[in-house]
């Protein structure tokens, strides 16, 4: 069995009580304040997509009174929640402290297809068996608990690391669930806050947007309310505004017209702020089936019709149908076919739409083709991730690359003889970096990878403009072991500042001990000089999962971690899963961690 794992950690937020601030809430006599609920997911290079039912999420305050927050359960897709966070439950709930909080998933219906692949995986537990029905995770707050105060805001995100939580056995198309959710509470680098529903009212003199959540079958979900300002971009319809124009464009639609709006919030703000809202036409719900991938191919020359090839997942307007890894066409109109770029209020048109960019379409599937060749067709330019080896340092804004992948896929998927007037050369594939190679250290073979988009088709320019840059062999690192009771056997030594780690054995399927550096690959873990873990001084946040129990613990003091953590392997426990973020000394086999996670069972 090919068994490839990976375990990647996200940030976590430490759970702290703030001192109360001006302002309130009443209803009566008792005084409220706004509790959120959100699903995100971290990325993940194996998986395109895992549709999963969150069937509750509670809370519990320190009198033991338990908070329900969903009306019906929701179906998520997980893979899709890379870059933001789902609202899925919003209430209105009285202040005080909360000690735990607890999510429910259910499996029975769950959906998981493994990049390269056009049927679903089959889904395991970690014994073997097909996994299935509900699963409960309490998770306990820090310390004396969440303080809510009244008139103030607090967002619960629960993040289901695909690939912390996910072994995936590639050759068999079978996936291995054991499952770990990270609670953050008000993160202080939140991701967007997206809530999808129907439009209920917009108020253009206090500039709010009122929405009903609601699930995409039109289960609803609770009411929550956005404040936009003269920054809000808006698309409505495909057509692309800013500010109280695109407020009042919005007002304009339809009763219950699907809106998806984009925003943030922080613990001292009552409600969302909206940052960019998607309306009508080009949504999820909008009436229209969907085709979301990559441009492998063009047929069109500039300020002409085209036929793009898309290679991706498609779902129709039901969200009943779906179709993996496959080549569609997409018929599109120069003079029809709405153009927008994710966030922007530009208008763009088809010419920007060019080999290698990622995209997100909106029109008639019939089989493998779509046609957004009509006014209601639109084509959104998703932010596309890209991944090589430098040739060279960056020099007058440029940096030359060797591409190696456009999201996951291999360069070698893209035609990019087809790419516009100026076609690129992968093997001499220049990027518009700007300022951002700086101060990255960037020489002749660093792995680097960006985010950003493809110029358009009679663009002479570079290849790529990029948004973000980074240095792959100075991110962190991920330290990973998984000890399942059979080839490999891990002994934990726990001191006040650090954790030391005796390997031997081999690794079998399910097993792992390595260094992974994301997109630029893995090593073994060396077993000598001794694998050890240390906190970083700055900040450190760790995660104590017990399999028997069920129970998660945060903890932001490394030496109270590790203390619980030895005290739970005293007790017969066994160290099953390992993971910690940070930066990797080569020299030392030492990782110093800002964040670690550990599963005893």
């Amino acid at each position: 069995m090919n068994m490839k794992t990976h375990f990647r950690l996200c940030g976590v937020v430490a759970l702290a009580s703030f001192a109360a601030c001006g302002g309130g809430s009443t209803t009566g006599d008792l005084q409220t304040g706004k509790m959120s609920f959100a699903i995100t997911d971290a990325p993940s290079d194996e998986i395109q997509s895992f549709r999963v039912e969150v069937e509750q999420i509670t809370v519990t305050d320190l009198d033991g009174t338990v908070f329900d927050t969903l009306a019906t359960p929701v179906e998520v897709d997980l893979a899709q929640l890379t870059d933001v966070s789902q609202l899925i439950g919003h209430l209105v709930i009285a202040d005080g402290r909360y000690r735990e909080a607890e999510l429910t998933l259910d499996f029975t219906n769950a959906v998981c297809v493994l990049v390269g692949e056009t049927t679903p995986a089959a889904i395991e537990d970690t014994s073997g068996a097909a996994l299935s029905g509900t699963l409960t995770l309490p998770i306990a707050f820090a310390g004396t608990g969440m303080n809510l105060f009244s008139g103030r805001h607090r967002v619960l995100e629960f993040d289901f690391d695909l690939d912390q939580s996910v072994s995936v056995d590639a050759l068999n198309n079978v996936v291995v669930v054991d499952p770990i959710v990270v609670l953050r509470v008000n993160r202080a680098d939140p991701k967007e806050f997206v809530a999808f529903g129907e439009l209920t009212s917009v108020d253009t003199n206090a500039n709010t947007i009122a929405l009903e959540l609601q699930t995409l079958g039109g289960a609803e979900l609770g009411d929550v309310l956005y404040e936009a300002d003269l920054n809000t971009v808006y698309q409505v319809d495909g057509v692309p505004f800013v500010g109280s124009a695109g407020l009042a464009a919005l007002a304009a639609l339809p009763a219950h017209s699907w809106v998806q709006a984009y925003g943030a919030t922080t613990v001292l703000d009552r409600n969302f702020q909206a940052l960019y809202v998607e309306a009508g036409a080009g949504t999820f719900n909008g009436g229209q089936d969907i085709v979301e991938g990559f441009v492998v191919g063009r047929n069109g020359g500039a300020g002409a019709d085209a036929l793009l090839q898309v290679l991706g997942r498609s779902q129709n307007a039901a969200h009943t149908q779906f179709l993996y890894d496959t080549l569609f066409t997409i018929d599109a109109s120069f003079a029809n076919t709405k153009v927008l770029e994710r966030g922007s209020a530009t208008a763009f048109d088809l010419d920007d739409v060019n080999v290698g960019q990622m995209v997100r379409v909106f029109g008639s599937l019939g089989g493998t083709d779509l046609d957004a060749s009509t006014a209601s067709g639109v084509v959104r330019l998703q932010p596309t991730r890209i991944f090589g080896y430098a040739n060279a340092a960056p020099a007058g804004g440029l940096l030359e690359i060797d591409l190696n992948r456009v999201g996951l896929r291999p360069e070698s998927d893209f035609t990019w003889s087809e790419g516009g007037s100026s076609a690129p050369d992968p093997t001499q594939f220049v990027l518009d970096v700007g300022v951002l190679g700086g101060a990255l250290d960037i020489v002749n073979g660093t792995a680097v990878e960006a985010i950003g988009t493809f110029p358009a088709i009679d663009d002479n320019g570079a290849d790529f403009v990029a948004s973000a840059l980074a240095n792959r062999d100075d991110a962190p690192s991920y330290m990973l072991i998984r000890d399942r009771f059979a080839g490999l056997f891990v002994d934990v030594t726990t001191n006040a500042g650090s954790l030391a780690f005796d390997i031997s054995g081999i690794a079998v399927a399910g097993e792992i001990a390595v260094i992974d550096k994301g997109l630029a690959g893995q090593l073994a873990l060396p077993t000598s000089p001794t694998p050890s873990v240390e906190p970083n001084t700055t900040a450190v946040l760790c995660i104590l999962h017990d399999k028997d129990t069920g129970a998660v613990q945060l903890y932001s003091e490394f030496d109270d971690f590790s203390s619980a953590l030895g005290v739970a392997l005293s007790s017969a426990g066994r160290l099953s899963t390992f993971g910690a973020l940070g930066d990797y000394d080569d020299v030392d086999n030492r990782l110093t961690a800002t964040l670690i996670v550990a599963v005893v069972d």
